[in-house]
């Protein structure tokens, strides 16, 4: 019976451990070298940017809960300024208005622009003759587009005005975190004559609420909170009968509104292009030429410059370095190491015939070090700023 079984035993390779001890002694010491090289700033950049990530999110966390705490302002509020200027400490109490708010629709929200617009229903309800808040109310940071009166009705001494307003707010956005984002959107109202002594807003929390319709592009609107509290100008506005260090305060009705990132797909939208380019970068590692390396990585680079470039023009100019940035930087030094790899391998390991094992603990090394370094770094800098 004829064998269909090979008459020669096959020739089996030399196992790793044989293949590294014949490689010479200056080409393990410098791959030792190159490693560290590659090894130590990864690790000093995790400690670093997960860091960072962490502390912008926790002071991002802290702004957001002072926007609508009553006790916080943007000036400190003394009980000297929560006073009543000279000549009118016996004025009658300041009459409490009830407000609140029902916000439809925000037609518009540019980070880029620094600003979003807002369709909503604002009502006021008071008693008393001597004011009339409905006529002087305005929106701190922002311009009313249009304002429409839609009901009013005047019964004795009691009052109630409804309105529906379309502004445009301008809102300096935090980008530390983009594309892992959230932010308070708020409508700030406030009388333009009347001060905290003269008028006090009041809400039911239960009243404000926010349409079905209301929708971010990209986010999910994760709630609103309603509060009043004070603000203080920090002048007297050159007004000849007033101190010269008296300071206008006034009364503030705050509709904050929570949007965050829903999900993980803007991101990976964003950054699939920046990712295989690394991919393509470690892949260039496998190829023998350093001619057909350098042109893999070059091509790596020209993907990873131009998707950085498109993730720029989605946020402002503001020299911040934002979360895109340091996805984008780790990208770029991971195709830049492969790119000096290339040329110390075209320089000292070229040469198969000699260098072999060598050239081959290099790659491989390079490779696993460099792949493991983009995952760990992603994966830390994201979950540091996602919380």
């Amino acid at each position: 019976m004829r064998s269909w079984l090979p008459s020669a035993a096959v020739t089996k390779g030399p196992t790793l451990k044989e293949a590294w001890s014949s490689v010479p002694k200056w080409q393990k010491t410098w791959i030792a070298c190159w490693c560290l090289w590659l090894i130590v700033p990864a690790l000093v950049g995790y400690v670093v940017l997960t860091n960072q990530q962490i502390r912008n999110r926790e002071q991002a966390v802290a702004r957001h809960a002072a926007r609508v705490d009553p006790t916080k302002n943007d000036a400190v509020v003394t009980k000297l300024e929560l006073a009543p200027p000279a000549g009118h400490e016996h004025d009658p109490p300041a009459t409490r208005v009830e407000t609140g708010i029902y916000v439809t629709r925000i037609p518009k929200y540019s980070i880029v622009d620094s600003s979003w617009h807002v369709d909503f229903y604002i009502w006021f309800s008071w008693h008393g003759s001597e004011i009339n808040p409905s006529e002087t109310f305005k929106i701190v940071s922002g311009e009313i587009s249009s304002k429409v009166l839609m009901r009013k009705t005047d019964e004795g001494d009691k009052h109630y005005a409804l309105y529906r307003v379309n502004a445009e707010i301008t809102k300096t956005f935090d980008i530390s975190r983009f594309p892992r984002d959230e932010h308070v959107l708020s409508i700030v109202i406030e009388d333009q004559g009347l001060q905290l002594y003269q008028m006090v807003y009041t809400t039911n929390g239960a009243a404000s609420e926010l349409s079905s319709r209301v929708d971010v592009p990209g986010y999910v609107v994760r709630g609103k909170e309603t509060v009043v509290k004070p603000h203080t100008y920090k002048t007297s506005m050159g007004d000849p009968s007033l101190p010269v260090d008296y300071k206008a305060t006034y009364s503030d009705f705050v509709m904050a509104i929570t949007i965050a990132r829903p999900t993980w797909g803007v991101f990976f939208k964003m950054f699939l292009p920046m990712y295989l380019a690394v991919a393509l970068a470690l892949v260039g590692l496998f190829v023998t030429g350093p001619a057909e390396r350098l042109g893999l990585v070059s091509t790596a680079l020209f993907v990873a410059v131009i998707n950085g470039m498109t993730v720029n023009t989605m946020i402002p100019d503001t020299g911040a370095t934002t979360l895109a940035d340091i996805i984008s930087g780790i990208g770029y030094a991971a195709i830049g190491q492969t790119i000096i790899q290339t040329i110390f391998y075209g320089r000292y390991f070229e040469d198969r015939t000699t260098n072999g094992h060598a050239a081959m603990f290099f790659d491989r090394s390079t490779f696993v070090v460099l792949a493991v370094e983009v995952v760990v770094l992603n994966v830390g800098v994201l979950k540091a700023a996602s919380g």
